[in-house]
């Protein structure tokens, strides 16, 4: 097997145990009442987002939804700044203002999340064709679960 392989697949398994891993403690530490916004985790969801972070380069954007803190690991979000936002602390990733359902990191390309089902949707798709109108050679990678093709949303965006 080529080498450049193995470096793949052991990064795409350090991107998933490190990602489990922050699930796990912040699904131990959240009783303790310190995060004060709602915590949704995104345990057995490490795959995706590990997968998409290998290969998205540091210019791609992805988009989230309420369950993306793996997906803002993977894309090269920082671990301080997501713990500070989740915290509600002024360093965290989105000022402390969002929490773990509204994280934006812009410097890692990580778009922002969003609470409504598909709501990322519309946003990626802008994003698309901002990108594709001023000719761009970047790739927006918006993460949304099956319930979100039951909203209209969906097929409006793909267009």
């Amino acid at each position: 097997m080529d080498p450049q392989n193995w470096n793949n697949i052991l990064t795409f398994f350090k991107t998933q145990a490190k990602i489990r891993l922050v699930e796990l403690y912040l699904a131990k530490r959240y009783p303790e009442q310190n995060m004060k916004c709602p915590l949704h985790l995104c345990l057995g969801q490490e795959s995706v987002a590990a997968a998409m972070g290998l290969f998205a380069t540091q210019t791609d954007i992805f988009l989230g939804t309420y369950r993306s803190h793996g997906h803002y690991l993977a894309k090269g979000g920082d671990l301080y700044k997501l713990f500070s936002e989740l915290l509600g602390r002024s360093d965290g990733c989105a000022g402390g203002f969002g929490g773990s359902m509204h994280m934006i990191d812009l410097a890692s390309g990580f778009c922002g999340t969003s609470a409504i089902v598909g709501g990322g949707i519309p946003i990626a798709a802008g994003i698309a064709l901002s990108l594709k109108k001023r000719k761009k050679n970047q790739v927006v990678i918006c993460f949304f679960g099956d319930a979100a093709l039951e909203e209209g949303i969906f097929f409006e965006g793909e267009y």
